[in-house]
């Protein structure tokens, strides 16, 4: 869960949704659905939530495609 009144800087921002939209590219067009996609964008926000080990992990994988 994201806590409440979470401020995320415009750069991570920036990234979280390249992620995001990378992770929604690599799944099947049948998978890519508004509720799989919500559910990745709140896996992405809340991993950003938890701090500095997040900002390691994104780049690998917007890599990853």
């Amino acid at each position: 869960m994201i806590p409440i009144g979470a401020v995320f800087q415009p750069e991570l921002i920036d990234l979280m949704k390249s992620v995001l939209e990378d992770a929604t590219a690599m799944l099947p067009e049948a998978q890519r659905t508004s509720a799989i996609k919500a559910e990745i964008a709140s896996y992405i926000l809340a991993r950003a939530a938890n701090g500095p080990i997040f900002l390691r992990v994104l780049p690998t994988a917007s890599e990853t495609r």
